[in-house]
């Protein structure tokens, strides 16, 4: 999570086939505790105009798929409201805590600040043809004394084809989940199918589901089904293991984690032929 850290969320192209996002936001992410109430972020235009952005401080809740949601909130406060860079210039967003930090024990609060370019901002050369507006929202962590996550996996049960499993954190502070892996082993230990997905934010006293299909041949030829999340930082691994009632394969024809809102093809389907896509899942 060190680094640059380009801005390449949220971007909307119309026309043209590529566009760099050359903004640069430092940290990543941001931390405050009772006795650090104030921090700044600085945020640098590496084109060669200038650009604008608003600035706008939000809460943060997200629901057990990730869905993240951001209403208003009075928690931070977030100065100045908007920012003009001159080329390859830079300045700071000072974000200050206005709720009491959270004391021992008690759950992190977490908010958002989100970045957005000013759609009329001047354009280089590179960005006649192209509209191109970024938007990221920059994570903010008021953590209490002794914070730490505590994260297990579990698993429900297999029903018609599907399970869900889901990392829960009963920690005070966050972790994310790098990614999750579902593998199914037949009686002789030999595997039988691996799938994984890329995983997000688990907040402090929070959960994040994962829904997983399995195909009726995979699945009952699977004797156990084992899986494992991996945070992003650290050696740490969640794992369980569950044996499947095989009355309950159901007839699924692919084994996957579907991902919300996307349409799977026919294998034999054309390009011209194909529908379109369903919105994607916010982020």
């Amino acid at each position: 999570m060190r680094g640059r850290f380009l801005l390449a969320l949220w971007v909307f192209l119309v026309g043209g086939s590529s566009a760099r996002a050359a903004t640069d936001i430092q940290p990543p992410f941001v931390t405050v505790t009772a006795e650090k109430t104030v921090e700044t972020v600085t945020v640098t235009n590496d084109r060669g105009v200038a650009a604008g952005y608003e600035i706008e401080a939000l809460g943060w809740e997200q629901k057990v798929d990730g869905e993240v949601l951001l209403p208003a909130t009075d928690g931070i406060r977030v100065e100045p409201a908007s920012l003009d860079i001159a080329p390859h210039g830079r300045a700071e967003i000072r974000v200050t805590t206005v709720a009491p930090a959270p004391k021992e024990g008690e759950a992190e609060k977490v908010y958002r600040i989100r970045i957005r370019e000013r759609p009329d901002r001047p354009r280089e050369d590179s960005e006649q043809q192209i509209q191109m507006i970024a938007t990221v929202t920059l994570p903010v962590f008021q953590v209490p004394p002794q914070a730490a996550p505590q994260a297990r996996l579990e698993a429900g049960p297999l029903g018609k084809g599907r399970l869900s499993l889901a990392v829960v954190n009963d920690g005070t502070a966050h972790t994310y989940v790098r990614e999750v892996t579902m593998t199914g082993r037949d009686a002789k230990g030999n595997t039988v199918f691996s799938i994984n997905r890329n995983g997000w934010y688990v907040l402090a006293h929070g959960r994040l589901e994962f829904a997983a299909a399995l195909s009726a041949r995979d699945c009952r030829r699977s004797s156990t089904l084992a899986m494992t999340a991996h945070p992003l930082e650290g050696d740490e691994i969640w794992s369980t293991t569950i044996t499947p009632d095989h009355r309950q394969c159901g007839r699924g024809k692919d084994t996957e984690f579907p991902i919300p809102g996307m349409v799977r093809l026919p294998a034999k389907l054309g390009p011209a032929q194909a529908p379109p896509l369903s919105p994607p899942a916010k982020p």
